[in-house]
């Protein structure tokens, strides 16, 4: 693809530099830069991402707008999906790379082996509605633990996707987790300097309140 533009210069006085403002009494010099016509061609970036990939809603197939993808291994890349769930991701060097697609509301998602080549590549997502977490985490006195919460899921089948991600306990111990995977897991936490804990539960799309005791 080819582009034109119309690029116009305008005059500009060429004073000496001690001059702050025009005497009257002196002849000053202007230059008329003129009319210039530029022509680009524009080439995508190798590797780029020159196709919008999309993410939809699975079941749906609704655009889901305000999803977080994360370019990761060899190369570090963010992009945000637009009002039509599109995104667009630049600069990467050919290769194979994993990719984590978060939203609140919706499970978090790894995609693995994502292939980029030098024409380019697009890759289009489908996300499903989350397990959202309601946690109520105590020590082992049964008081309400406060601080940075890790939470550790380990599928039960083989299909599942492991996580490891993190939340911060308020005042009363209290947390949520908002994009839980549905699935069977062992449910791992803790909580540096209070304790640790694991169990399994099946999780499900929608609420679901989890008392944790750290011991």
């Amino acid at each position: 693809m080819e582009l034109t533009i119309n690029y116009i210069q305008p005059r500009k006085p060429r004073a000496g530099p001690e001059k702050s403002k025009p005497d009257p009494d002196e002849t000053y010099r202007y230059t008329d830069q003129g009319e210039h016509l530029l022509r680009y061609r524009l080439v995508p970036h190798a590797g780029s991402w020159q196709d919008a990939g999309v993410v939809r809603e699975a079941g749906t197939q609704n655009p889901i707008p305000g999803v977080k993808i994360s370019v990761q291994r060899g190369a570090y890349r963010v992009a945000v999906t637009d009002q039509r769930g599109e995104y667009r991701i630049t600069q990467l060097p050919p290769g194979s790379y994993r990719i984590s697609v978060t939203k609140d509301g919706y499970a978090f998602r790894w995609v693995h082996d994502v292939k980029v080549t030098a024409e380019g590549s697009a890759l289009d997502i489908e996300l499903s509605p989350a397990a959202v977490l309601n946690l109520e985490v105590t020590n082992q006195a049964g008081e309400p633990a406060v601080g940075k919460l890790h939470l550790g899921f380990i599928p039960k089948s083989e299909d599942g996707q492991r996580l490891g991600t993190s939340v911060t306990t308020d005042g009363r111990g209290r947390a949520v987790y908002r994009q839980g995977m549905p699935g069977e897991y062992e449910l791992l936490f803790s909580i540096e300097g209070v304790g640790s804990a694991r169990m399994t539960r099946t999780l499900e799309v929608g609420e679901q309140s989890i008392a944790v005791r750290l011991e």
